[in-house]
């Protein structure tokens, strides 16, 4: 069972930064608890550079997600 979250923005040169997924903490803690977030999805129409991704995927399977996936507008 997974989770899509979709974040977008209307300032097409605007990159996702980790901190955009502070507002999420909360909300993915819980989706992981009720078993809603074994793959939690994150889908952006920024860009979104590699390390970013990185550091987005470590922090959701601290958080419990088993398969995170970040998707950027490329």
């Amino acid at each position: 069972i997974g989770t899509v979250q979709c974040k977008h923005t209307s300032d097409a040169a605007k990159a996702l930064r980790s901190s955009d997924l502070n507002a999420e903490v909360d909300h993915v803690r819980d989706l992981v608890a009720n078993g809603q977030a074994d793959t939690y999805i994150f889908m952006t129409n920024m860009s979104v550079d590699a390390g970013v991704a990185v550091e987005l995927r470590a922090r959701l399977r601290a958080l419990g997600v088993r398969k995170p996936h970040i998707l950027g507008r490329q």
